[in-house]
Parts: structure tokens; sequence; C-alpha cells
């Protein structure tokens, strides 16, 4: 398509006089208003309005104006996008500020710029029309037309009834401005000058009328009430007013006629909807004709889109639940079930925006009566319970997360009376399938346990859990005042077993939501966990009276008088925590043990069996939790109450539940500060185990037994290990048909059993049973032996195989759960003892992630924990660890990097980094021991010497590792290990770098192994190392550098073009450093002998010593003279061991930048000299 000539184009020609006056700021503001973004274009006018202003007192000022005007008349028809609406913007603005620019003018500068030629094209055309059109409105929105004459009034409203028909996008348009003229043009002028030109299309009648002549007439008869009174519209559309019961018919056509628009939505089916909306009795009537009984119907899609469109306008006008209930008719319910889903449908994506409009408007509405009727509208016939499932939509879970206060409270009700039976609830939901009906109703109670409006409710939470609690595990037989949710008697029809299961899982899922629901989305955990606690406590005490009503309530299992005695003592004992820790702010180990105690008691009611050791176990680790708070220490060969809780912990990890995960985190996040080294070792088993028999009978648990009745058979293969397990308990008829599953399995399988064997006896099987098997001869027999010995043996070795595997998956799921602790302990702030003692189990999973597929998501999380663990800023102090062992520790790793070549090196870099951090960083404790208090200041004279003593250590069995790397052939050690430490921790490990030296200058040694002894070495040197280690320490190096170096480099005749490149940029690195000692001329001769046998890398890096040399030669030289140094110029070096260094030539300094970045690339710049 041909552009339109831009408002830029010919500027200087159309306002040569103006032009010479316009400052560039002015200009370009023009482009500004173009802006695609609202408030560039605000600001833009805002702009260019000040400039106008500021410019009033000066003589150019009308000039300005006038060519301002000129321009944005002219740029009202540019096709340039956003253009239009800037333009249009600023000139409405000027019109209402400068009383100077007239209508005349605007008339004027609208025909001279906005003219029609032969020239144009249609679209060129279309767009000059628009053009007028919108400087039209700018007069009409400026209200400028009150001062404008009766001839100018005319000219506006016959050009935009002229316009409305040359194209057919202008209309709509145009009819908006004319109606808008009627609320800017006072009565009695708009009845000589407006209405004469009108009169006949608002005369024309029912019969032909068009959707934009009523909507004229409609904004017309509310803004000019004496013109278009109650006679004329008797006269000439039969009725004295438009809005009324006898015309909906003719109000359907119209708005059925106005999709020739499609997709733009004609604005007077809106203002029609509007219309109607104020009386509610017409509006039902009026729905249900026009819209459920016309567009609705309608096998046009263009008709849907206009009634959804409608729909979306209605609910925001709606003011009572009737009129949501009419808009929310069964068949708009039926046509968003048939369309939704279905992707093939023509208006499946406006269904889609239909139902996304009704959510938002929900969530938007704060009248609690009209979110429910919307919602009970979606749940009743013909809409579905399972709306969401059918629909594939979030729409009621969306809505009911986003009730009110009120309507959450009256939603509970309506749920808990569908459960019991109610005909209040029953009448408003309907449902035929019982069981179906109760197990919605349970998740949906169980969804508002964690909406926005309850979350700082927490009588309404209880509330809701203490309901799905009692229908849960008991059968209300009759009436108990006393008892909440007893108080009705006995549901309407006893509760099926599929139905308490329901309840049961549900009531499980909500504690589980409730203890990770944070409304807030903030990092607190600890205000949420005690509200937890008080909830659950609460839920107890419940529990205690719902077990007390033994005549009214009844178990829908019998529980026996074990589990009632244990209860009973459960129950008391949190009764006494509670009592405790409501003195205490602060969430401790009294909060755990009462959490933990709960939640132990609700397993109990499901699955005696497994908890009953268990809570037997937690007893006696409270009473010695307890006496060792009294007493101390705990008795010899006794072990601590934290190492049993924690084997405790991790024995209910072995379920698969997430709510066991979440309160296992919650309670070990509680415990973190007593935590010993003996308890953290039972969390290091389980990350070391592999799942073999001889460990899993060594380990703490078993992992045979880690499925139960309660929690299912465990997650399945396909489970990835990020995703929630909410399935805490299966029922028994559930687990009975997986029997009868398997039965049938096993039967296809013995089955497929028998034909192999029968394959094996060959002739023999076809022999009757009957027959004796004398006729065999003894070879024949031993070959039917051998093959049925076969024919056993693979059937045994397939169930051992798939037996092995769901062990491995189940090992592989635990130890993601263990890990959920180790997090909890890194960000608990633990014992820098503790952080070292999980780095290696953490590397150790790292390692088997990268050679086995299935762990790699364990690799994953193993190595985001030692990242964190790395990142830690001041390892907090701890008193029990020995720094006299931490050099060990180091060895440790180095050596574990040889069995595991999989772990970054990086990471095993970090890792002895850590332990230098926690041995040079260990601080007294704040609140030293007795025994250090008097020996305090000692201990702080001591303490450098120590610290030199452990480094000295460290740095001896890093030489030792670097000797094993570079002498046996046989070593795994990773040497870029070596070379980041070493590289990051120059400083303190300085006295490798002899060590390196020896070796790297060593002739017994192997050529490739004493190359990357050049490279650590060359990673270790730079100004600030020779800064810190003292002139002393630096000269002796450096006199045993150039020496060892020019012996090697001169003394050999053949040596290797790479030891060569790396022994030149240690040099290169010793020169820009702080030289002491020259080379030698032998070596410098040497080296420019060797650059014609070199590649071209090499001979740069040779170059590099050779320009280096002789610039410390000649700056000596001035030093010796004292003349005037030379500016200075930095050059880049980047050799073989990724080292950059940036030279300053001829200055007293130098910088070395380093990274570790691979290649052999030399860049400089072009220097100014000859030799360069």
């Amino acid at each position: 398509m041909a552009l339109v000539k831009d408002e830029t184009c010919n500027a200087m020609e159309q306002t040569s006089k103006a032009k010479p006056s316009v400052g560039p700021e002015l200009l370009q503001l023009f482009w500004d208003l173009a802006d695609n973004d609202d408030k560039g274009r605000i600001a833009a006018s805002v702009a260019l309005l000040s400039i106008l202003k500021a410019s009033k007192k000066k003589d150019q000022k009308e000039s300005e104006l006038n060519y301002t005007v000129q321009r944005l008349v002219r740029g009202l028809s540019s096709s340039r996008k956003f253009a239009r609406p800037g333009y249009t913007l600023a000139l409405t603005q000027i019109l209402r500020q400068f009383k100077e620019v007239t209508v005349a003018q605007i008339l004027k500068e609208a025909k001279e710029q906005l003219r029609i030629t032969k020239q144009e094209t249609k679209a060129e055309q279309g767009h000059i029309y628009l053009g007028q059109v919108l400087g039209y409105l700018a007069l009409i929105q400026a209200d400028r037309l009150n001062e404008a004459s009766k001839e100018e009034v005319q000219e506006v409203t016959s050009s935009l009834k002229k316009l409305s028909s040359e194209k057919s996008y202008l209309r709509q348009i145009c009819y908006q401005a004319l109606a808008e003229m009627g609320e800017k043009v006072p009565k009695k002028r708009f009845a000589k000058t407006v209405f004469p030109i009108l009169q006949q299309e608002l005369a024309a009648g029912m019969e032909q009328c068009t959707a934009d002549s009523l909507l004229l007439l409609l904004k017309l008869s509310k803004s000019q009430p004496k013109v278009i009174n109650e006679d004329f519209l008797k006269e000439h559309w039969k009725f004295d007013k438009l809005i009324n019961s006898k015309n909906i018919s003719f109000l359907a056509d119209v708005m059925m006629q106005s999709t020739q628009c499609h997709p733009v939505i004609h604005s007077v089916c809106v203002d029609i909807v509007k219309e109607m909306a104020a009386d509610q009795d017409l509006f039902s009537t009026f729905w249900k004709e026009a819209i459920d009984d016309t567009l609705l119907e309608h096998h046009q899609p263009a008709k849907k889109y206009l009634a959804f469109h409608l729909v979306k306008q209605a609910l925001h006008t709606s003011t009572s639940v009737e009129m949501v209930k009419t808009i929310m008719s069964p068949r708009l319910i039926s046509l968003l079930l048939k369309t939704l889903p279905d992707k093939s449908k023509v208006v499946c994506e406006a269904s889609k925006q239909l139902a996304n409009d009704i959510v938002n408007w929900a969530i938007g509405c704060q009248n609690g009566d009209l979110q429910l009727a919307l919602l009970t509208s979606l749940l009743s016939p013909p809409g579905l319970l399972r709306f969401d499932d059918v629909t594939k939509t979030k729409t009621v879970a969306t809505i009911s997360q986003h009730l009110t206060a009120e309507a959450t409270k009256k939603y509970g009700e309506l749920l808990i009376g569908l459960v019991q039976g109610k005909k209040d609830a029953t009448s408003l939901i309907q449902s035929k399938d019982r069981e179906s009906t109760v197990s919605w109703a349970a998740s949906q109670l169980r969804s508002l346990v964690t909406t926005l409006a309850t979350a700082s409710n927490l009588d309404v939470q209880l509330n809701l859990l203490q309901f799905l609690f009692l229908h849960a595990f008991f059968d209300v037989q009759r009436k108990e005042k006393s008892l909440p949710h007893a108080q009705s008697g006995p549901c309407s029809e006893v509760l099926s077993a599929q139905s308490h299961r329901a309840m049961q899982d549900n009531f499980f899922k909500a504690l589980n939501n409730l203890n990770t629901f944070n409304p807030d989305k903030t990092s607190q955990k600890e205000p949420r966990t005690l509200e937890y606690i008080e909830i659950s406590y609460q839920l107890v005490l419940y529990a205690k009276k719902v077990l007390a009503n033994s005549s009214s309530v009844v178990p829908v299992k019998p529980f026996s008088e074990q589990v009632l005695l244990s209860w009973q003592k459960m129950s008391e004992e949190v009764e006494k925590i509670h009592k405790k820790t409501q003195k205490c702010s602060k969430l401790g180990e009294e909060h755990a043990f009462e959490l933990l105690f709960v939640h132990l008691g609700l397993q109990l009611l499901v699955d005696e069996e497994a908890v009953s050791d268990v809570l037997k176990d937690l007893h006696i680790c409270y009473e010695k939790s307890c006496q060792r708070r009294k007493k101390g220490k705990a008795a010899d060969g006794e072990p601590e109450w934290v190492e049993v809780i924690t084997e405790i912990l991790l024995s209910l990890l072995s379920q698969p539940s997430h709510l066991v995960r979440v309160v296992v985190s919650s309670v070990f996040r509680m415990l973190c500060p007593h935590m010993t080294t003996d308890a953290l070792q039972l969390i290091i088993d389980v990350l070391k185990s592999t799942g073999k028999p001889e460990e899993e009978e060594e380990g703490p648990l078993d992992f045979k037994d880690s499925e139960s009745e309660e929690f299912g058979s465990g997650t399945e293969a396909s489970e990835t290990l990020e995703q929630v397990e909410e399935d805490e308990e299966e029922s028994s008829s559930e687990e009975e048909e997986e029997e009868e599953e398997e039965e049938e399995m096993e039967e296809d399988v013995d089955e497929n059993f028998k034909a192999t064997v029968k394959a094996a006896l060959g002739d023999a099987a076809a022999e009757s049973d009957e027959e004796s098997d004398g006729g065999l001869s003894d070879s024949a027999m031993f070959r039917l032996d051998e093959a049925l010995a076969e024919a056993f043996r693979s059937r045994v070795k397939g169930k051992g195989k798939k037996m092995q595997k769901e062990q491995q998956e189940q090992l592989l799921h635990f130890k993601m759960r263990v890990l959920d602790l180790v997090e909890v302990l890194v960000h608990a702030h633990a014992p820098a003892g503790m952080l070292l003692e999980v780095i290696i189990p953490l590397f150790g999973l790292i390692e088997s992630g990268s050679v086995l597929k299935p762990l790699r998501c364990l690799a994953e999380r193993a190595t985001h924990l030692v990242h964190v663990i790395f990142k830690i800023k001041k390892p907090a102090a701890d008193n029990n660890l020995q720094k006299e062992s931490l050099p060990g520790f180091v060895r440790d790793i180095i050596q574990y990097s040889a069995k595991a070549p999989n772990v970054p090196h990086k990471d095993i870099a970090s890792a002895c980094i850590f332990v230098l951090r926690v041995m040079l960083g260990l601080e007294h404790s704040d609140k030293p021991s007795p025994m250090r208090t008097r020996s305090h200041t000692a201990d702080v004279k001591n303490h450098a010497k120590e610290e030199e003593k452990h480094l000295e250590e460290v740095v001896n069995v890093i030489k030792e590792e670097l000797s094993s790397l570079f002498e046996k052939r046989d070593n795994r050690l990773n040497q870029m290990m070596f070379h980041s430490l070493l590289e990051r921790q120059p400083i303190l490990l300085w006295p490798v770098a002899e060590h390196l030296l020896s070796y790297a200058v060593n002739a017994d040694i192997r050529v490739f192994c004493r190359t990357r002894a050049l490279s650590s070495l060359a990673a270790m040197i730079n100004k600030n190392v020779v800064q810190s280690i003292g002139e002393d320490k630096w000269s002796s190096f450096s006199q045993q550098l150039v020496s060892k170096l020019t012996e090697s480099l001169v003394n050999v005749s053949e040596l290797k073009p790479r030891y060569i490149q790396e022994a030149a940029l240690v040099l290169v690195k010793y020169l820009h450093s702080q030289p002491t000692q020259p080379l030698p001329d032998s070596l410098l001769t040497k080296l420019e002998s060797l650059k014609s046998q070199l590649s071209k890398d090499t001979r740069k890096v040779i170059q590099r010593v050779l320009g280096a040399k002789s610039v410390n030669r000649k700056r000596n030289m001035q030093d010796d003279t004292g003349g005037d140094k030379s500016p200075k110029k930095k050059q880049k070096i980047q050799g073989k061991n990724g080292v950059n260094a940036v030279e300053e030539t001829n200055g007293t300094s130098s910088e070395l930048h380093e990274n570790t970045t691979k290649g052999t690339k030399i860049k400089k710049k072009k220097p100014k000299t000859k030799n360069s």
C-alpha cells in the first residue's frame, strides 16, 4: 500500500516563513508525539504546550503557534503508527489553551492540508478522510463549537455526515462525533444548526433504522431532551421511550445488524445493555429474547462474539443476584462447556477470553453474594461440579480462591450442607451422584482453607479443618450441641467408605497446603509456622472432644485400646508443651516437639502399626531433651536426643508424602541449633548409601518397608522429583483392586511362563500327565532338566531386576527428601564444621549424577547446595571444630577429586578455599566456655602463630599432591583444579610457587607436566602478590626464577614450543610485576634465536619478553639520569594458560588481570616504535 505523505515532508516549502523561527526542540516533539507509549505521547504534548506558552511574550510566538497547528493538522492523516492519536491529543490541548487559534483557522487548515486530489490512492484517501474526522473531533472535544458561528457549526455537522458515507470504518466514528456534539453545542444553537441537518435521519423510524442512527438517537435523547422529546419519539418511533418491553425484538434486530462491523463491537449494543440494566425486570426479558434466544442461538460466530462481549459488559453493570443468574444463563453455560475444551470450534478463543473476563470480574467484585451467584451458576445444571476438568480451565478454582471473607464463609457453609445433604444446599448445587458430590465438596473445602480471605482468620480455617477431620474418621449418629458440626445431627445419607476416604485425603492435603501457605509471598516462615502449630493444637483438642462423645460420634473403623491410650498420652503431652510454648514467641525445640507429636497423633488414627513405635520413641526423646537441659551432658554410651529425633525424621521421610516432607523440614529447621555431628552423620549415611542389601541393613532405614497403607505404594517411576507428593493414603478398596490387578497380571505372566516351560519340554510336553517318563533316555532327561532350570532362572531374574529398579527409585526419591534437610541446615547458619562434613557427600551425588542419567536431578540439587555453601560470607564459628584437622580435610578433598573426575574442578578448588576461609576466619565464640575465659588474652596472642602453622600444613598438603601429580603417571588428579586454586589464592599459597618452579625446570619430569607447572606459576604472579609477600621473599624468588629458567632454556637444545611459550609468559608476568633480577643476555639471545622456529603466537609472546626487557632498561637509565617518565601505554597479552596482562610499558607500575579462558591469542595495540 502506498504511503501517505508524511507530515514532515515539504515542511520547509509549506511553512517557509515560520520555519526559521522554530527551534530543534519543538521539531523533535513532533516525532515524540508518535511514541508507541501513552505516557510518551502525553509527555510530548505537555512539553509542546510548555514551549508555546514560554514563547507567548516573544515576537515569534505567532509563527511558532501557526507552524505547530499546520503540522498537527497535516499529521492527522499520517499513516505512521501512533501519530494520529498523538497529534489529535496535542491539537485538542492547543485548542483548549490558546483561544487565538480559531475554529475558522482549523477549518481552513483542514481544507488546505487535508484536501483530496486525483494523485492519492484509495488507501491514502481513507487516511485523509480519517484526518478530517479527527480534526472535527478535536474541535468538538476542545469545546470550541460554543464560540463558533452558525455557519461553522453547520459546516462541521455536514462534513461529518458526509464523511460517514465515504468509508464504512468511518461511519461509527462520525456518528460518535455527532452524538458528542449534542453534549457540547448549546441547546438553542443545536436546535437551529445541528438538528435540521440530522432531522431526516432521526425521524426515519424503525423501518429504516440502523445501529448508527439508533446510537445517535439514544445519545441525543439524553443530551437534547427538549429537541428529541417524547412527542418526537411517539410521532416517528411509535413509543415515547426507546427502551421498553414492546420493542425488544426491534432492539435485538439492530444488535444483530451491528455485527456487520465485526470484530469491532458497535457501541450502541453496550448502550442498550446499560439502559436495560436500570430496570431488573425489563433486563431479564431483554436478556432472554435478545441474547439467549437470538445471539447465542445464531450459527454465525460473529453473533456469539457479540454475545460474549455483552456478557462481560452486563456483569460489570449487575447489581443483584438475579441479574447475575440471568446473565449466566443455562444456554451460555452449555455453550461454554461445548466450546472451551474443543479447539476446533471457531469461537474457542472467544470462549477462553470470556472465561478470563468472568474470572477477572469475580476477582474485582467486592459483593460476596454476586460472587456466590456466579459460582452456583457454573456448578448447577447445565453446569457441572467438574466444570474446570471438562473445560480444561481453572475458572471455578480461581474464583473460589478470591472470594470475599463473607462469601468464603457462606460458600463453606454451602459445601458443608452439601456433604450433609441439606435441602437448601442441594437445591442450589444439584448433582445426581452422591459420592462424586461429596468428593468434590471435600476438595473445595480443602482449597478454602488456604484462600486470601481466610489467611488472617484462623477460626474459619479451623472450622473447615474440623469438619474434614470429623467426617474423615467418624460417622455422626445423633445431634450433639456441644460438638461443632454435630449439632445438626447425622447426614441425610450415610457417607460411604469412598466418601470417608475422600474426606480423609483432603484433610491431610489441607494440612499440607496450610503448612506451606504464605499469602504475603515473604520469606519469613516463622509466623506462619506458629499459626500452623496453633491450628494443629486446636485440632487435637477438637479430636479429644470427638473421642469423648462416643455415644454421638462413632469411628468409621473402630480404634484399638492401644491407639486410644497412645492418643491420650500424646494429647496430654501436647497440652503440657503448648503451655510452655505460649510463653515463647520465637520458634524452638518445644515447638518442634509439639508439631511432631500432633502430626504423629493424627497419623496414628490412620496407621497404628507404623506410628505407635515412633510415638514411643518420641516420648522418650522428649524426656531426654528435658533432662538434658536440666542436668547437662547425656550419660555415657547413650545417644543424644537430637540423634534419636533425627533418625525419627529420616524414617518419616521414607514415606512418599509431601505433608510429611514439609512437617519434617519445619521440625528440622527448629532443631538445627541443637544438631550434633553424630546426628548429621545419620543424614550423611543416607546420602552415601547405594541401596545394596548390606548397606540397607546397616543404615537407619529399611527402604523395603517404606510402603504403608496410609501413604500408598510409593512414588511411581514417571514422577518427577520436584512434584508435590500429595497422595498421603490409599483406601483399602483401592489396595484390593490393585491386588486383583496384580493377580490378573500374575495370571498372564503364568500363562507366558507355561508357554516357556512347554517350549523347554518340547515333545515331552505333548505326553499326557499319566504317561510315564521312563521312555526318556538319561541324556534326554539331563537336557530337559537344563531347559527347565533355564526357564525358572529367567523368571526369577526378571522379578529380581524389577524389584531392584523399584528399590533404586525409592532410594533416589528418599535422597531428594533428605537433601531438604541439608538445605535447611545450610540456610540455618550451621556451624562451619557441619558444613564441611556435607561437602564430600554432596560431591558424591554430583559425580553419580554425571554418570547415571536418572540421578541427574539429584546432582543438580547437590550442585546448588555446594554453591550456596561456598557463597556464605562468614561461616558460623564452631567451638567443636578442631583446626588441626582442617589440613587433612583439604587433603581428603583433593584426593576425592581423583575418584570423582566429573565434579567440576572449580567446585573442588572452591571447597579447598572454603576450608581455608574457615581455618583463617575462625573467631572465638562471643560466649567462651569457662575454661577459655581465663586464657582468653593468651589465646589471642597465639592465634596468629596457630593460623600460620595450619596454613603451612595446608601448603605442604598441596605440595605433596602436586608432587604426586607431576611424578606419577597413573595419578588421576586434575591439574586445572590446582591451577584454579592457585590462581584464586596466590598470596596465601605463595610458598607453592617455588615448588612449581622446581618442577618446571626439572629435566627428569615429563615436558607435559613441566609445562603445566609453568602455567600454574604464571597464574600466581602479579603485582598484588609482590606487594603482599614482601620485597625479601620476592627478591629471593626472582633470583631463583631467572637463574633456573635461564638454565632450562639456554642449556637444553630441544624444547617443546608449548613449554617455550609458557616459560615466556612467566617471564612476561615477572617483568610486568616488579623485576629485581635482570634477564641475562644469553637468555634473550636464546629466545631471539628460537623465534624463527616457532609459531606466530609463540613468537609474539617472545617479542613481548624482549620488548618488556628493553623498556625496563630504558626506565632504569631514566631513573639513573633523573629523566622524565614517558607516557603510559597499555597493552594486552593472552597466553596458553589464559592470562591477560595489562602492561604500562613506560610507567612505574603494571596491573595484571587474570582469567581462566583458554587459547593463545595475543592482543596488543600497535605501538608507534619501529621495533613493534
